[in-house]
């Protein structure tokens, strides 16, 4: 067939992965108009990274996915249960955090969580197209022209954005010519498999087991279906060790990390991987923004999926408002600023990670690991919450001793005139969120003078204050308990700008309004 040239929607995404996924659901909720394709012609089947952290399951709820039927098919992680040549007892580690939305993290396969996203697109008018090739041809100052091949041929479409979540092999990013050094983690290969395992271990169903002996380095994470995800670090596996193992093979190395012997029935088959980093020179290239894998990759395949649904969440309310006309340019530039730090961040953490955790650790990592036990300062999560202190969004003017700005607001509940509500129930709208904490008197003069000021930007910003007493107004909140205002550290009057992705904008005192006058101004370009 020839080919075709036909108009296309506000920003192509490309990739139905979990930061194309995200992406799409974050623009749809401010009726951005966008068109999501993959070269698939079916999503990828199987359990891949099985462990879906707090932060994402709180970026669901925001998006409005309803989060409570799909945690009710999966199980809940509790613990991590260490099991270290380092340590002279098995330590045992709380993953809960009861003062969060949603306290544990969950176990469930990603095509499952791929599929709740996908549905949930399809409920907001957005259809994945799959064995749709997206190849880039040009862009200008208005847009992109993109072809769009498929089995009924190719036709042209010109976009105002595109977003490339095509994966650690993007085309789109090689096209664009963006730098992408690979950092390889040498001498360790993983070996993974779903299996039921039939050993004289005790695994909690809501306990994720990591061994690290003189016998080898193994992990067992529990899955619904009662079987569980192991891996195997396998020392110096070079390029001509390719060949799968065996489920006997599989049983017999994760037996000898274990320190028993072990059967595995109902294998799913055994994949391997070689640890690497890698992280894009940049984010953007004039309209093209990449996104997940695209953008980075961690030794650790965990971290892709989270990390993959906060990019597509954190740039999909930056480009809304840019498109939308409702932000400036420059907001957009925080998009790299916020997340490719973090990406960093999280490369460089996994690094040390594995060498606390495998079998190449050195003496100084394990006496390093001995320490940190001991005081308690060992970071259980292997995925650290991003800070966003150095953001160009970032303004702490003080007022509180509570958590700085840049960092995520404390999870809180308030009580309303429609009854209580979380924190994320104020963000659902998608608009920033302007507490006013008025401690026991709602009508002081600084907070009259809020409420004028905020009068002006309601289209802009959800304005709520409040109080420690008296009864609720429409619009307004009560923290009776005084546990909000303990989480805030809130001991005078004070604001918290709130942005629509939960993170801590600006915080100032409430007796002096010019620092949130002058960062909403700029915030309007």
């Amino acid at each position: 067939m020839g080919m075709a040239r036909t108009a296309g929607a506000g920003v192509l995404i490309v990739g139905a992965g979990p930061a194309g996924l995200s992406a799409a659901a974050g623009l749809a909720r401010y009726g951005v108009a966008c068109e999501v394709v993959d070269a698939r012609l079916e999503p990828v089947p199987g359990t891949r990274c099985c462990t879906v952290w707090q932060r994402t399951l709180e970026i669901f709820d925001v998006l409005g996915i309803p989060v409570g039927p799909y945690a009710a098919r999966a199980i809940p992680l509790r613990r991590k249960v260490f099991h270290h040549r380092a340590l002279d007892e098995v330590l045992v580690a709380d993953v809960t955090d009861p003062a969060l939305p949603w306290p544990e993290p969950l176990l469930i396969p990603q095509e499952q969580t791929e599929a709740m996203m996908t549905d949930h697109l399809a409920r907001l008018g957005v259809t994945v197209r799959r064995g749709v090739t997206a190849t880039l041809r040009d862009q200008d100052a208005g847009g992109v022209t993109v072809e769009l091949s498929d089995t009924g041929g190719t036709r042209t479409a010109r976009y105002d954005w595109l977003v490339a979540a095509d994966g650690a092999d993007s085309r789109l990013r090689e096209r664009l010519g963006v730098a992408w050094p690979v950092e390889p983690v040498e001498g360790i290969t993983w070996v993974q498999t779903d299996a039921r395992v039939g050993a004289p271990l005790e695994l909690g169903r809501d306990e994720e087991h990591l061994f690290n002996t003189t016998g080898g380095h193994a992990g067992f994470v529990p899955l619904p279906d009662g079987r569980h995800r192991l891996f195997l670090a396998l020392s110096g596996a070079g390029p001509h060790d390719e060949r799968d193992l065996s489920a006997d093979e599989f049983a017999a190395a994760a037996g000898r990390a274990a320190g028993v012997a072990m059967t595995l029935g109902e294998t799913g088959g055994a994949w391997r991987t070689r640890p690497y980093g890698a992280l894009a020179g940049t984010f953007r290239v004039g309209r093209c923004l990449l996104a997940g894998e695209s953008a980075r990759v961690y030794p650790l395949p965990v971290h892709g999926f989270n990390t993959g649904v906060q990019d597509g969440f954190d740039l999909a309310w930056k480009l809304a408002a840019v498109y939308t006309g409702a932000g400036p340019q420059w907001l957009l530039d925080t998009y790299e600023q916020e997340r490719r730090p973090a990406a960093r961040t999280v490369i460089d953490r996994t690094r040390r990670v594995l060498g606390f955790g495998t079998f190449g650790s050195s003496g100084e990592a394990e006496r390093t690991l001995r320490g940190r036990i001991r005081e308690k300062k060992l970071e259980i999560r292997t995925e650290p919450a991003a800070s966003y202190r150095h953001s160009r969004l970032t303004a702490d003017h003080g007022g509180a001793a509570g958590p700085p700005a840049g960092e995520p607001a404390p999870a809180a509940r308030f009580a309303a005139a429609e009854g209580d509500v979380r924190l994320l129930d104020l963000l659902r709208d998608g608009r920033w969120l302007l507490l006013g904490f008025a401690g026991d008197d709602p009508a002081a003069e600084p907070v009259t003078a809020l409420r004028r000021w905020a009068g002006k930007h309601e289209e802009l910003i959800r304005t709520a204050v409040v109080a420690s007493a008296g009864a609720v107004p429409p619009g307004d909140l009560r923290d009776i308990s005084g546990e909000a205002h303990r989480r805030f550290g809130v001991t005078e009057p004070c604001a918290y700008l709130i942005r629509p992705d939960g993170y801590t904008g600006l915080r100032a005192p409430l007796h002096d309004l010019e620092p949130l006058d002058r960062y909403v101004t700029a915030l309007r370009g």
